[in-house]
């Protein structure tokens, strides 16, 4: 069975109260009955099923009121059912007492127990009263107070005519109008609870609940009413029938209070039967007056006045329902004015989809869709222009370093300067990622260099995120529509240029027709190198690492190679450059360093040698976050200890500082050496020396190649081995291609050196004949 919004109330199922509640009713209603026609001569009898009735209804409804799930205003109410239950059962004491210990006459009512009674009445008026109602409107509040009040009139002329005009019967018969009045109180609850649970909800209570306490209060308020016919029967009283009834009835509501789900949505009667309820009214005050009319004695006057009354109000209720429908009109007339509003307003929301549209939403610079729509449009009209493409370099180490919000922040701060170093009439846009375009209408590509210039200066200066100094770096392409046929052509040459600019490490590059074969050919390598690792068209040269003077090989360098199958040998400068600029790095990387650790097992168990090797690292893996997790895990793979090995590093690769610093920290407290490698060809500093943790300074080999005279190179080859000797570090000198520069360089206090001069890059099986080991 369902309720209110869908929630399952659980079976019926008598329980022993319930079972006794029902057995003590019957009995209460049998001796009545009975005593109609029998008199019984131990009348407390009639008396001893009410005070327990009234214990069992206490009980019932305390347990309803801490049922699982039950609301505040669900315990306030049958809480007070409950007290109003206790007042009941102290009243129908005192009246059996009255009837048969205290000599008093059975009808008659003692104001002890009318004050008893009357504060049960209290407590159940104060319970229903304080059920919350649903939420109204102004024109629905002052309906249903016209409803409440048709329902209170119709049934106030019914008591009137079948119950209060024979007042004159009820005190003669009762002796007092107490009960009188109490039976017009107890159809009053009844009719605030069918009110309550019609009109203005039930406050979570269950209103099937409601239901029993209305009708058990109607069934006790009629069986009251037999009062004046018990009057020549000493032995019974009116309460002994109409007590029990209320009582059965509170417990049976209790029950089906527990049995139902906890607080729930009100359950909302449709308009068309609420709507009914003044016509009802009306109805039967129209049946009653004709009745009267052809009954006996009767009062048509007062009768007409209230029927008069119920029509008046009726009108009334229409004519707010009539008022209700044209403030409903007026609101339907607001919405179409807005409406109409928003029709005028539709060019202005078009006009905002079409710039969603056409510019990037993070730095709302044009986007490529505006940016090739403007080329075309340049080129059809025959105007010449040029164009610029600009990439960010190495923006991924950003946001993997500092994350997504700061990568976010970097590219808006290069919208910004770019927007402020172009002129009014250029065009801004971002292509997506980290690429940008400018598009210059009446300049070919020199009078676009000279802007060039100005714009690279501009973006490349260094910017502050979140505290952390980074150094801003890109690619430039330009291209101009000479010779151009569409607009697609102008944006190709451009990335073209801006491919070789990165290639050459240029802040920009003009287009030339020759890169278009040079960006295919490395394309087209960059195509190959990715499967140059499964077709097995790599493999690693050692060159060895020498001490001074003796050349014994101490250590040796892992070196790259790339045999292509129709270009043959290619250089690794050139496919390292590629592999960078690609982003294979990483995957060459894994595989030299896997392959490295393979050589290493290789040499000690099967050639019984320990061998220690360099590998080069690249800054693209430096920055990487998981890279130090991954060197680590690939030792462990092979059982390679990190003292077996040292990371070479460029300078460019830790200028910088940020992740590619605090990878080195990790990886050294791990165990591992570091070189840093052509040391004086890139961003030379000192200050590297001590804030990089370096344990080798590979000299340059061009440094190395003029030291047999006395120019600079000699002097810092010099300078390099008295700062190394002074921080404990070692040098290596690369390079050494003749005896002198390697009898110089021991005279100068250098002790390892690396060069064509001991010996060329290895195969590995060679590299065992030339080794002894010795610690570097």
């Amino acid at each position: 069975m369902s309720v209110g919004t869908g929630a399952v109330v659980r079976p019926f199922r008598p329980t022993p109260q319930i079972v006794a509640a029902i057995v003590l009713t019957v009995a209460a209603t049998t001796w009545c009955v009975a005593g109609m026609w029998h008199v019984w001569s131990v009348p407390v009898l009639g008396w001893l099923p009410l005070p327990v009735l009234g214990v069992l209804a206490a009980y019932e409804c305390r347990a309803a009121a801490r049922a699982p799930g039950a609301g505040p205003a669900v315990r306030r109410f049958w809480a007070a059912i409950a007290v109003a239950s206790a007042f009941v059962f102290a009243g129908s004491v005192s009246m059996g007492y009255d009837s048969t210990l205290a000599g008093a006459e059975p009808t008659r009512t003692s104001p002890r127990s009318a004050l008893i009674f009357a504060a049960g009445l209290i407590a159940v008026y104060w319970g229903l009263l304080r059920l919350p109602s649903r939420n109204r409107t102004g024109g629905e509040r002052l309906r249903f107070a016209l409803d409440a009040g048709v329902i209170v009139v119709t049934v106030a002329l019914f008591g009137w005519h079948f119950s209060l005009r024979h007042i004159e019967t009820w005190r003669s018969s009762t002796g007092s109008d107490f009960a009188l009045i109490a039976i017009v109180a107890v159809a009053a609850v009844a009719l605030v609870a069918f009110v309550k649970v019609a009109l203005t909800g039930t406050g979570g209570v269950d209103p099937h609940a409601l239901h029993l306490l209305a009708i058990g209060t109607f069934g006790s308020a009629a069986t009251a009413a037999l009062s004046p016919a018990l009057a020549t029967r000493p032995y019974l009283n009116g309460c002994m029938l109409a007590v029990p009834i209320a009582y059965l009835s509170v417990i049976l509501a209790a029950d089906r209070q527990r049995r139902a789900p906890g607080t729930r949505a009100e359950p909302v009667l449709g308009r068309i039967k609420v709507s009914l309820v003044p016509y009802i009214a009306v109805l039967a005050a129209g049946g009653l007056l004709v009745h009267d009319r052809l009954g006996g004695p009767s009062e048509p006057i007062i009768i007409a006045v209230t029927f008069g009354s119920l029509t008046a109000l009726v009108m009334v209720r229409q004519l707010t329902v009539l008022r209700e429908n044209a403030r409903l009109l007026a609101t339907v007339d607001a919405n179409l004015a807005a409406l109409r509003s928003a029709w005028n307003d539709l060019d202005t929301v078009q006009t905002q989809l079409a710039h969603q549209a056409s510019h990037d939403a993070l730095t709302n610079l044009a986007n490529r869709a505006l940016l090739a729509a403007r080329v075309d449009a340049a080129t059809a009209d025959g105007e010449r222009f040029a164009v610029l493409l600009i990439d960010l370099n190495d923006f991924k180490a950003v946001n993997d370093w500092l994350g997504h919000a700061a990568g976010d922040r970097l590219l808006e701060i290069v919208a910004e300067r770019l927007l402020h170093a172009v002129r009014t009439e250029d065009t801004v846009a971002r292509l997506g990622g980290d690429e940008f375009a400018v598009l210059m209408p009446g300049l070919d590509a020199a009078s676009a260099g000279e802007r060039c210039a100005e714009i690279a200066a501009r973006v490349q200066r260094p910017v502050v995120i979140e505290g952390h100094q980074l150094e801003v770096s890109a690619g430039i392409g330009l291209a101009d529509n000479g010779n151009a046929a569409t607009g697609a052509d102008v944006l190709r040459r451009a990335d073209v240029a801006m491919y070789v600019a990165k290639a050459k490490g240029a802040v920009f590059v003009g287009y030339h027709p020759d890169m278009d074969q040079i960006a295919a050919e490395e394309a087209r390598l960059a195509a190959d190198l990715r499967q140059a690792i499964e077709r097995q068209q790599l493999h690693l040269l050692y060159q060895p690492v020498v001490e001074l003077p003796t050349g014994r090989t101490v250590r040796v360098e892992a070196l790259m190679r790339w045999r292509h199958p129709t270009e043959g040998m290619v250089p690794p400068d050139r496919f390292i450059a590629i592999a960078e600029r690609s982003g294979t790095i990483d995957t060459l990387g894994e595989w030299a360093l896997r392959e490295v650790c393979r050589q290493i097992i290789s040499w000690r168990t099967v050639d019984r040698v320990d061998v220690e090797v360099n590998v080069n690292v690249s800054a693209r893996q430096l920055r990487s976050p998981g890279f130090p997790d991954l060197v680590t895990s690939i030792l462990a793979e092979y059982g390679v200890a990190p003292s077996s090995i040292t990371l070479e590093i460029t300078e460019t690769a830790v200028f910088d500082g940020g992740p590619a610093v605090e990878s080195l920290r990790t990886l050294r407290g791990l165990g591992f050496r570091v070189a840093l490698d052509d040391f004086g060809t890139g961003h030379s500093s000192l200050s590297l020396l001590t804030t990089c943790p370096v344990d080798v300074i590979k000299v340059d080999k061009s440094f190395v190649a003029g030291i047999g005279g006395h120019g600079q190179q000699a002097v810092i080859v010099t300078a390099l081995i008295q700062i190394t000797a002074g921080l404990n570090l070692h040098a290596v000198a690369e390079g050494v291609e003749t005896a002198d520069q390697a009898s110089r360089l021991h005279a100068l206090g250098y002790r390892f050196a690396q060069g064509y001069y001991f010996d060329r890059p290895l195969p590995a099986d060679d590299v065992v004949s030339r080794f002894r080991v010795a610690a570097l």
